[in-house]
């Protein structure tokens, strides 16, 4: 079966978890299973731990419906407020997902070819109109617990941060606010292949300066370097 319709999803909601995590656990790399195959989840950093099992459910709902969140990944300061009872800064974050209908399915090289074709096809009119419908499902959500909710604003994409084999990252900048806070994040998707199982990957961080950007583009490529010795 192929797995080239799988693009669709990599273009819905890069800021969907842009408000909103919860909780605790600490963690280096975490053992998952994808559609049956054990899968080893690096963090992205030293600075970014797992939150945990029962916390990661809660974060479910501000996932793409498409999509089953794997790992959730926040700074330890952020993780201590948590677990502290405070307030969260929220300034990086990382999310793993895999796209449900694709989970059990195997990808060739052939397949990720066609995902990462439709991936850079996918840049222009589809992401602004998928950004708009992520704010609208979020607050939709949201409403339904009783939570604030965002404005999305405008989003610059960036292109390519990077290609290797079997791994495919692009960046883009937005804005996200509520009623307590606002702030510019860069965003780096990125699109993996392991074990011929398709993984979506995402990194936030506060867009401060051109610094920001190549952080965010040589964090996201270290970390997916710890995907591949981890599942050697």
């Amino acid at each position: 079966m192929k797995c080239k319709y799988f693009y669709l999803t990599i273009i819905f909601i890069f800021v969907i978890n842009a408000i909103s995590a919860q909780n605790n656990v600490k963690s280096d790399r975490q053992s998952c299973k994808v559609g049956g195959v054990n899968i080893f989840v690096p963090s992205p950093n030293d600075d970014l731990i797992e939150i945990g099992f029962d916390n990661r459910e809660k974060m479910e709902i501000f996932v793409p419906t498409e999509n089953r969140l794997i790992c959730s990944f926040l700074s330890k300061s952020d993780n201590n407020a948590l677990t502290e009872g405070g307030d969260m800064v929220m300034t990086t974050y990382a999310f793993v997902e895999v796209p449900r209908r694709g989970e059990y399915v195997n990808c060739s090289q052939d397949d990720f070819q066609e995902v990462i074709k439709g991936a850079k096809e996918s840049f222009g009119d589809k992401i602004a109109s998928s950004f708009k419908e992520s704010e609208d499902e979020i607050n939709r959500r949201m409403k339904a617990l009783d939570l604030t909710s965002i404005q999305i604003g405008d989003t610059k994409q960036l292109g390519p941060l990077f290609s290797k084999k079997d791994v495919f990252s692009f960046g883009m900048l937005t804005s996200v606010k509520n009623e307590i806070r606002s702030c510019n994040l860069i965003i780096s998707g990125i699109v993996l292949r392991v074990k011929s199982k398709l993984l979506f990957l995402y990194l936030y961080t506060e867009y401060k300066n051109e610094e920001s950007i190549k952080w965010i583009g040589t964090t996201s490529e270290k970390w997916t370097d710890l995907f591949f010795k981890a599942n050697r």
